[in-house]
């Protein structure tokens, strides 16, 4: 399964100037304790990495267009469903959730 380009998506020089709202880097995470991570944007983006449409997401997914979008603007996904789209999209969507919990406990250590 491949893993997301973080660097790709989402640029060091980007995250500070917020320019990718799906993810808010480490500032973000001292201020509130975690990042927000708004898991329906990630997955739209990496649909649209692929260059594969809505439509072909939502047939994949055996749902309607309009239940994609709903995916889309979700903050929070269920983690079955987030495994079905990882593997449909051939993304470990779970890498970034890792990545977010490995960062906030070296933030823990430094405390």
């Amino acid at each position: 399964m491949a893993k997301l380009d973080t660097n790709y998506l989402f640029p060091t020089n980007k995250l500070k100037n917020n320019n990718y709202p799906a993810y808010r880097g480490l500032n973000h995470i001292r201020q509130y304790k975690m990042a927000i991570i708004r898991i329906g944007e990630l997955i739209r983006e990496r649909l649209h990495q692929q260059g594969n449409t809505v439509v072909w997401f939502a047939q994949q997914l055996s749902c309607s267009r309009n239940n994609v979008y709903k995916i889309f603007h979700s903050n929070s996904i269920a983690t079955q469903e987030l495994l079905r789209i990882s593997k449909i999209l051939d993304f470990d969507f779970f890498s970034i959730f890792t990545e977010e919990l490995n960062q906030w406990k070296a933030s823990q250590h430094e405390q």
